[in-house]
């Protein structure tokens, strides 16, 4: 399967998926595929993102609750930094 993004004539973006691109090709030919918000039977492929998959260096997700304390501690640092600091801007 592939998915489209897809305009009709009328400038509506919709997406559509087919089993192949021959198959878009030839359903779009013999006018079976029409804008879902208008019924507009002209339609053409837009301009779409690429599919990047997710990166193979990502690591597993940090714990919620180890976030929030990640976070606390580093607002508790820089309320103790702001308090012994001195302004010096104009």
């Amino acid at each position: 399967m592939i998915v489209f993004d897809l305009r009709c004539g009328q400038g509506h973006v919709f997406e559509a998926w087919f089993g192949s691109t021959a198959a878009y090709d030839a359903q779009n030919a013999g006018g079976l595929v029409l804008c879902p918000i208008c019924g507009n039977q002209e339609i053409a492929k837009a301009v779409m993102a690429p599919n990047v998959g997710a990166k193979g260096n990502q690591g597993p997700a940090i714990p919620l609750e180890a976030m929030k304390a990640a976070m606390s501690e580093l607002a508790e640092a820089q309320a103790r930094v702001l308090k012994n600091s001195t302004w010096v801007g104009t």
